[in-house]
C-alpha cells in the first residue's frame, strides 16, 4: 500500500474507516482492500504444530518482508478483520508462470522497472509462415479467374 511517509500516523486507516462508513449511502455493501499475497503461508506458518516445511516457507516470506510488502500488508490488513478471498492463477502452459509472476510483481508495485525485459520473460511469438513461392503463384491464378 503506497502511503506518503510524511503524513501522521494511522492516516491510511482513517480513510479506510471513512470510506467504510459511507459506503452504504452509495449502495456499497462489500469493499476490497487490498491483495495480501501469500496471506494463508503466514497465517498457518505461525500457528503452533506448523510444519517445518510451512515454517520455512513462512520464514521466506518474512525474510523477503524486508524489501517487499509481504508480512506488513497482510498485518495491515487483518486489523479490520477481513473475510479472506483467495485468488488463482489461470495459465495455459508452465513457461508462462516467470512471465506472469513477473507481471503481478509490476502490478502489485514490487518491481518498477522501465527497462525492457529480459528475452527469458518476454511472449513468444508465433513462428511467422512464409508462403510457398508455388502456392503464391497459384493463388493469384484463383483469384484472377
Amino acid at each position: 500500500m503506497r502511503r506518503d511517509r510524511s503524513a501522521d500516523p494511522g492516516m491510511n486507516e482513517l480513510l479506510i474507516v471513512a470510506a467504510l462508513q459511507a459506503a452504504p449511502k452509495f449502495g456499497i455493501d462489500r469493499v476490497s482492500l487490498n491483495f495480501a499475497m501469500f496471506r494463508s503461508a503466514l497465517a498457518r506458518g505461525e500457528k503452533i504444530g506448523a510444519g517445518p516445511v510451512l515454517r520455512a516457507w513462512r520464514g521466506l516470506l518474512v525474510f523477503l518482508s524486508r524489501w517487499f510488502q509481504i508480512e506488513s500488508l497482510y498485518k495491515f490488513n487483518a486489523k479490520f478483520q477481513p473475510r479472506w478471498e483467495p485468488r488463482f492463477v489461470v495459465y495455459r502452459a508452465s513457461a508462462d508462470l516467470p512471465r506472469i509472476g513477473f507481471a503481478a510483481m509490476q502490478a502489485e508495485g514490487f518491481v518498477n522497472l522501465a527497462l525492457p525485459l529480459p528475452r527469458f520473460l518476454r511472449r513468444r511469438r508465433p513462428a511467422t509462415r512464409r508462403p510457398c513461392a508455388h502456392g503464391t503463384t497459384a493463388e493469384r491464378n484463383v483469384r484472377a479467374a
